[in-house]
């Protein structure tokens, strides 16, 4: 999954392309054949709007202050609850948690 995350963030996002959310199918080999036909329906019927879908939202690194350990300033949590970009309950985006539960937006399914 952190391959994933890695891929998504620097190999596409840093080199301007927009992200879209994974499609992973974990353990494939361990699902029936019932699952497999499912979870490929689940991905054929995603592909029909694939072109409507948002791409995945990064914090841009800029917002991180390196002076308190790389953390976000109080101005920029502020400004990113007004955005609703920024919940205490959940992280930032994917691969910018900190620690926190993913939402479920958040999830690779």
């Amino acid at each position: 999954m952190f391959v994933v995350i890695l891929f998504q963030n620097t190999t596409l996002r840093s080199t301007g392309f927009d992200v879209l959310r994974a499609n992973v199918i974990f353990a494939p080999e361990k699902m029936t054949q019932d699952e497999r036909a499912q979870a490929l329906a689940g991905w054929r019927e995603r592909l029909k709007t694939i072109f409507e879908e948002k791409p995945v939202e990064f914090v841009p690194c800029e917002l991180f202050d390196a002076n308190i350990g790389f953390q976000l300033s109080d101005e920029t949590i502020i400004r990113l609850r007004k955005d609703g970009a920024y919940n205490e309950d959940k992280g930032l985006t994917i691969g910018q948690h900190l620690g926190k539960v993913p939402s479920g937006t958040m999830m690779m399914l």
